[in-house]
């Protein structure tokens, strides 16, 4: 899915855009990809989504606590992940 993706944002990457997804194609993959690239993403995440840090399955397990069941991950600053919440 990454590369499919990727290819799709081609036209928009170096341009300070910011794209929205749903967990089918969100994955920390793609969001470093594209932070690396001037371009910002936010969208639904799946917990077992291969490449979540260790520090984000952390987060999680005290956001569960809540018990609400959406998951959101962002990044708008290079080589960063900077929001995680539950709502």
């Amino acid at each position: 899915m990454f590369k499919i993706s990727a290819q799709l944002c081609a036209p928009y990457l170096e341009k300070g855009h910011f794209l929205y997804m749903d967990s089918y194609y969100s994955s920390p993959r793609l969001f470093h990809f594209l932070s690396l690239n001037d371009m910002g993403a936010c969208g639904t995440i799946k917990l077992d989504r291969c490449g979540l840090s260790d520090a984000i399955k952390d987060e999680v397990s005290e956001l569960k606590k809540k018990k609400r069941n959406c998951f959101i991950l962002s990044v708008r600053k290079r080589y960063a992940f900077d929001h995680l919440a539950r709502h």
